[in-house]
């Protein structure tokens, strides 16, 4: 994650860019700047959807986006 976090800071037109650039995982866990692990090689799908799925509720509730 920190790599391809990187990749898109590099597209910034903007501080006002950079600013939109978030990781997801620290929606469900602030500040930590975890990275969404690799199911592949750990064989955790369910454990990553998982991971994925609630930090997906965490970005609506925040950014204060209704479900649909």
């Amino acid at each position: 994650d920190s790599s391809n976090y990187q990749n898109v800071i590099k597209l910034a037109r903007s501080d006002g860019d950079i600013d939109k650039v978030k990781i997801l995982l620290n929606y469900s866990f602030p500040g930590q700047n975890r990275a969404v692990p690799d199911p592949y090689f750990e064989g955790e799908f369910s454990y990553v959807y998982d991971l994925i799925d609630a930090a997906c509720d965490k970005v609506l509730e925040i950014e204060n986006i209704d479900k649909f």
